[in-house]
Formats: structure tokens, C-alpha cells, sequence
């Protein structure tokens, strides 16, 4: 039996290519007769670098660049070869690496930043891993570290940042860098999260990064501000499905710097020659931190259950946990979704005690394959 291991990461206690290792492990254990071929993917958020990372030729470069509060800090991107160049905003703005969170304050001037030093290397394209950010400025921070203003009703150059999307009454791109021709930029996208409303941007996702009630009102009065700006200035005709990824960077990609929006997960498993790998497999084994109906929507273990769908390949699916109500992902073609949760549980697992329940879900697993 032949198993093609494609797995995301187990956020908060395992990366992509860790929580391979382990699913690999434990099959082994349960089945030393298996063979087992690895290729952890990511949806275009956290972990797409080091997913990319393994292609031959990939080289990691470290550069300096500013956290979400301006603070310098050193982050990475990785040089795919032929002129493509892979940044992750996580990097630079994402959640864990803030000295704290508030998104009325946060910007994204760090990943423009970073933009900036690709293209000071030559690249013609840049891959944009978009998600898990403490920022919901609508990617104006990004936009400014790359000769974009945004003006206040009296013309005065305005600081970016969540709280000054309100204050946004002009755009001004006569010094924008020229190097962002058509399509050099291409934001991944891990869910097609809208900009405004209750899935948006600051209505959904501004409370994970630290906004009261009251601020993600704020952000949401702000953020239809801006994007009426953006319409009447001619940047774009409307709002678009992925415009709120990283808290609107989608958006800013999209209306300023030239870029489109793409599946981050159908990206990676380009990158990855994830075609190629399936002609060599019986069996697909995903999974990821949390299954849920988020993961239906296009989310990394949606687009390996369906590549594999169409060779007519069986996928199983693992979890750590799974949500409340996943009737939408049951629906879609698992041969079978298993967790690595005995019970239900308040406290997390450490990432030890994660590795040890995955390996040991995979151990059992083996046993169930012929």
C-alpha cells in the first residue's frame, strides 16, 4: 500500500512538515510494510514557506523588516527560483510574534517591507501567503511601504493603521513602486473571507486579534470608508470574495498593487507537483488542527481530498478536534474523518501531548489498512 501524506499544520502545537513526521511514524509503527511518501501543504496562510521550502532550488534569505507595531525585527523569504519569490505576512505581522494586539493600531508595513526587498532582488513574481495577521487595516500599511499614500480630508499624509481607515478621503499612487506591474503580486488566500459584514474582516475575524466589541464596529465603519474610496477613486468596481484575508490585505494586493487573489491551497499544491505524487499513491491521508465547515470552503484538506477525488483515490482526514457542526464536510467525500480527541476537553494539549495523540491516531489507523 502506497500512502501520500499531505497534511496542514496542527496550528498552535505542530507545523505542516511536523505533523507529517508524525502521521508517518505512527503508521509504521502500526504497519512497517507501508510506503509512505510525505508532502505537507498549507492553504496560503501560516506555514506556506516552509512548505515551499522543500522544492529543489528553494533558498531562504533573512531580511530586516518591522513588526506590526513598527518594532525592527529580522524575518525570512524563500528565493523559488526563475524570478518567483514567496512572502508570508505571518512573518512580519502575524499573531504569535506581537508584542501584544490591537488592531486600531496594527499595520501591515512590515510585509511591504518585505515586498520591497523581493523586488530589490529581482523578483518578476511574488507569491503572497495572506493570513493569521494582527492587523485589520486593510493592507494600507503594506500599500505605504511601497510609495502609497492615503490622505485625510485636508490632504495631510495619514498614518496607517485599523483606526485611520476612517479617516481615509484620498489615495495617492503617483509614487507607488514601479515594479508592481500587472500580476507581480499574488495574494494566497486560505478562505474566500469577504472585506465588510458579518464574515468580514472586522466583524468576524478583528476579535481574535484583539478588538472589543466597540472596535470591531469601528473597524467596520472604517473599512466601508476606505472601500468607498477605492470604488469612487477607480481602484476597483466593488468587493470581491478573499478581499478580507489578513485583515483586508487581500483587498490592498487586489486594488493597489496590481495583484490578483488566488487559492492558496491549490497554489501550494501546484508548487508542490501534487499531480505528479498522486500517480504513486493508493491512499491520501490530510488533515489539519481543527475540521470544520471553514475547511469545505476551500481550505487545504478540501483541495487534497478533492485532487485525489479526481484520480479516484480514497482521502482520510485527521484532526486534533472537529467543530461543532461539520454536516457540509461530511457530505463532501472522506472515506473517513478521525480525531486525535479521546474526549471533549477545555485545556489544550501541549505539542508534545499533540505528537503522541496523532501518532498514536495514525498507529491505529494502520491497523484499518489493507
Amino acid at each position: 500500500m502506497r500512502i501520500l501524506i499531505a497534511n496542514a499544520p496542527f496550528k498552535g502545537t505542530m507545523s505542516a512538515p511536523e505533523a507529517a513526521g508524525c502521521i508517518r511514524d505512527g503508521l509504521l509503527a502500526g504497519n512497517p510494510n507501508l510506503e509512505v511518501t510525505l508532502c505537507p501543504v498549507t492553504d496560503g496562510g501560516e506555514g506556506t514557506l516552509e512548505c515551499l521550502a522543500g522544492r529543489p532550488g528553494a533558498r531562504w534569505i533573512e531580511l530586516p523588516t518591522v513588526d506590526a507595531f513598527q518594532d525592527p525585527i529580522s524575518a525570512r523569504i524563500l528565493d523559488l527560483g526563475d524570478g518567483t519569490f514567496a512572502v508570508e505576512s505571518a512573518m512580519s505581522v502575524g499573531l504569535p510574534i506581537q508584542p501584544r494586539l490591537d488592531p486600531l493600531a496594527a499595520n501591515t508595513r512590515g510585509v511591504g517591507l518585505m515586498i520591497a526587498h523581493a523586488l530589490d532582488l529581482g523578483a518578476r513574481r511574488i507569491l503572497l501567503a495572506l493570513g493569521g495577521s494582527a492587523t485589520s487595516d486593510g493592507g494600507t500599511g503594506m500599500a505605504q511601504a511601497l510609495g502609497i499614500n492615503f490622505l485625510d480630508e485636508q490632504g495631510e499624509v495619514i498614518t496607517p493603521g485599523g483606526a485611520a481607515l476612517e479617516r481615509v478621503a484620498q489615495i495617492d499612487t503617483s509614487k507607488r513602486d514601479p515594479r508592481l506591474r500587472r500580476d507581480v503580486v499574488i495574494g494566497l488566500t486560505d478562505v474566500r473571507a469577504p472585506f465588510l459584514g458579518p464574515g468580514g474582516s472586522a466583524l468576524f475575524y478583528a476579535a481574535q486579534k484583539g478588538a472589543t466589541l466597540d472596535g470591531q464596529k469601528r473597524l467596520e465603519a472604517g473599512g466601508r470608508n476606505y472601500l468607498d474610496v477605492l470604488i469612487k477613486s477607480g481602484f476597483i468596481a466593488g468587493e470581491e470574495p478573499g478581499d478580507g484575508a489578513a485583515g483586508g490585505m487581500g483587498l490592498a494586493v487586489r486594488a493597489l498593487l496590481g495583484g490578483r487573489l488566488e487559492s492558496g491551497a491549490e497554489m501550494v499544491l501546484t508548487a508542490c507537483d501534487f499531480d505528479h505524487l498522486l500517480e504513486e499513491a493508493d491512499l491520501v491521508i490530510t488533515g489539519e488542527g481543527c475540521l470544520d465547515n471553514q475547511t469545505a470552503q476551500g481550505k487545504a484538506p478540501m483541495a487534497v481530498l478533492q485532487a485525489a477525488r479526481r484520480r479516484g483515490i480514497p482521502c482520510i482526514a485527521i484532526a486534533g478536534k472537529l467543530g461543532a457542526d461539520i454536516r457540509e464536510l461530511m457530505s463532501q467525500g472522506y472515506a473517513r474523518i478521525l480525531t486525535t480527541a479521546s474526549a471533549p476537553c477545555q485545556v489544550a494539549p501541549t505539542p508534545e501531548q499533540a505528537r503522541l495523540k496523532l501518532m498514536e491516531t495514525a498507529r491505529r489507523l494502520a491497523a484499518l489498512i489493507d
